[in-house]
């Protein structure tokens, strides 16, 4: 009888459970994590206002200028462990204090936590009243950066819809130097290089983390405005905690008290949007198989045939679906490639994806094909019979 054939091709369930469930082990959490091929981190330097040792002296007003353009020229052939003497340094830092001393001279000692490296280049280093200071008397250690600087664990993402993880380096080196200010109003000027942090998970293109911390200004004297000028690469997007002006290349603000604890920055190349194949992928992949396995049952049934024998056309389907996933992922990734440029991509050859896909795609795609025999080739032998 008909029903009595059809029960043969139970065999064929313990094959469909066993696909599906090296589906589910292909896509475990634990295996993908330990597979990831790169640290989404990239610890920058942690910078801020430095700690003063000012006795009588009065901090009037700051005015921070923070120099990102260079970042559009990154290079990924440049080292990216950012503690090394040769790695790049992106963004130049200066700041001018306006000081008053209504004593006699008097010594003051700042510290900066940065690198010896930031200061080395000929438009680096410190000057009052526009004489450079001897940088032969920096004194330079390595310390852990104070408690109660407050160092966020995010900044604001350019796309508004969530934060990014910040991570910069905990230890930093320390520059202490001391300047004599004579009596009267001078200027304190500071310029020096550090290296912005990034993390590259969940993004497309590279989010270029910024943080200036300015909790030390709290303990200063008389302190009665910060004005900040941030310069960014033309075109690129940038979200910041504290409201900021725009006027194109150039971000202002101005406040006549400290507006936060920190200036926490996040800038980053606009991302094109295009539609991307890949995603269409999955859907016609997800036909085809179901369409192959509904023909090969139909078939099967017509020339009396095991549904055993389907297992390879199954295979066959599987591997066209993970070979059309990877093939137009690939396509998508060479796309953003050719519209933002290799250096500014968060992830350029996006490999791990695309081999995290192949196994997940190949399994469900042997099972659907294999489903869709079986139930095609049911429904005939119940229709006949």
């Amino acid at each position: 009888m008909p029903r009595f054939r059809f029960k043969k091709n139970i065999l064929l369930i313990p094959f469909v459970f066993f696909i599906f469930l090296s589906a589910i082990f292909s896509i475990n959490p634990k295996r993908v994590n330990a597979a990831r091929p790169f640290n989404p981190f990239l610890a920058g330097n942690s910078i801020g206002e430095p700690m003063m040792d000012l006795g009588s002296v009065f901090v009037e007003k700051e005015t921070l200028t923070i120099d990102l353009r260079e970042l559009a020229n990154f290079q990924r052939s440049q080292t990216l462990e950012f503690t090394s003497e040769y790695s790049p340094r992106l963004a130049l830092v200066q700041t001018l204090y306006k000081i008053r001393n209504d004593k006699e001279p008097q010594n003051i000692t700042l510290t900066f936590f940065g690198d010896i490296m930031s200061f080395k280049p000929t438009n680096t280093g410190v000057w009052l009243n526009e004489q450079a200071i001897n940088m032969e008397n920096f004194d330079t250690t390595e310390k852990e950066l104070p408690i109660n600087w407050g160092i966020p664990n995010y900044t604001p993402s350019v796309q508004g819809s969530w934060r990014i993880p910040y991570r910069p380096l905990i230890k930093s080196p320390n520059i202490e130097f001391k300047v004599q200010i004579p009596t009267g109003s001078h200027t304190l000027r500071v310029s020096y290089f550090a290296q912005p942090s990034t993390y590259l998970q969940g993004e497309e293109t590279i989010p270029w983390q910024f943080v200036y911390v300015l909790t030390p200004a709290r303990d200063w004297v008389g302190f009665t405005g910060l004005d900040t000028t941030i310069y960014i690469p033309k075109g690129w997007q940038y979200a910041s905690n504290i409201k900021l002006t725009s006027e194109g290349e150039k971000i202002i603000g101005a406040w006549q008290s400290l507006p936060s604890n920190c200036l926490s920055l996040t800038v980053q190349i606009p991302r094109p949007n295009f539609f991307k194949l890949g995603i269409l992928a999955w859907f016609f992949g997800l036909m085809l198989c179901l369409s192959i396995g509904i023909l090969t049952g139909k078939l099967f049934r017509l020339y009396k045939c095991s549904l055993v024998f389907a297992i390879p056309i199954s295979i066959i389907s599987g591997v066209i679906w993970a070979s059309l996933i990877f093939f137009l992922m690939s396509y998508d990734q060479n796309h953003l490639r050719l519209l933002v440029g290799e250096n500014q991509l968060a992830r350029p050859n996006n490999s791990f994806v695309k081999i995290a896909s192949l196994p997940f795609a190949f399994t469900i795609g042997l099972a659907l094909t294999q489903i869709a025999a079986f139930f095609s080739h049911r429904n005939i032998v119940e229709n006949k019979s």
